[in-house]
């Protein structure tokens, strides 16, 4: 693929919206393949004018182009623009950051949100209050600062919680308990030895993350309790 250093305006002559290619006209006069693949952001139009910003040699001969945009911007000039815009919204971000943690902090402490996530998913039997609750919690932990006990926390309420709960959402929480060092005890290797002799779905996924986070002597026990519980009838 070859990138324009000037954006190639052209016509869109010919699309087939089953086979999703067409042909482009460019003002030399000469034809461009095309597939609905290299349009960026637009559905393509017969008759449409658009900008060619980055072309390949075509199997059966000619040129096509892969790179079709709606205004006349190079490929480099939009990757520039895109790195700048996410730059604003990540300053954006972590002053929106800063300013919640600095609302959150005084208020309240890990213990208490632990606990509200816990009262959530333990109390509804299946299915979370209010996921977008269950959000806002999970950022406010983080910007207190999570702890591993808070960590240890949240696994007994996900332990003592409905069995037909969805552990697939919401997405946060999974996140922050998969992305969290998975505190290890020997009390807690009992309990889970004795929940692995009668696993669950929600089983497996407490268990999945262990072997990334165990010692190596203990990590092949733990993939093959871990491929167990994923075949057990009961999971």
């Amino acid at each position: 693929m070859h990138e324009l250093d000037e954006p190639l305006e052209a016509t869109i002559t010919t699309f087939d919206e089953l086979d999703l290619v067409g042909r482009l006209r460019t003002r030399d006069g000469e034809d461009l393949r095309f597939g609905a693949s290299a349009c960026r952001a637009f559905a393509p139009l017969v008759g449409m004018r658009v900008f060619v910003t980055a072309i390949a040699p075509h199997a059966l001969g000619g040129r096509r182009a892969t790179s079709v945009r709606e205004v006349a911007i190079t490929e480099a000039a939009f990757r520039a623009a895109e790195d700048e815009r996410r730059a604003t919204e990540r300053a954006r971000a972590e002053e929106e950051r800063a300013r919640r943690r600095a609302e959150v902090r005084p208020h309240t402490t890990g213990a208490a949100i632990v606990r509200r996530i816990r009262e959530a998913a333990v109390a509804m039997g299946g299915s979370f209050a209010n996921p977008a609750m269950i959000n806002d919690l999970v950022r406010d932990l983080r910007l207190v600062g999570p702890s591993p006990g808070h960590v240890r926390s949240i696994l007994r309420g996900i332990a003592e919680s409905d069995p037909s709960t969805d552990f697939g959402a919401p997405g946060s929480l999974v996140h922050f308990v998969e992305g969290s060092p998975v505190p290890t005890t020997r009390r807690r290797s009992s309990r889970s030895r004795r929940r692995l002799r009668r696993p669950t779905s929600p089983s497996c996924w407490r268990v999945s993350p262990m072997p990334a986070t165990r010692a190596p002597i203990e990590r092949s026990r733990c993939c093959t309790a871990t491929e167990w519980t994923r075949s057990h009838p009961s999971a």
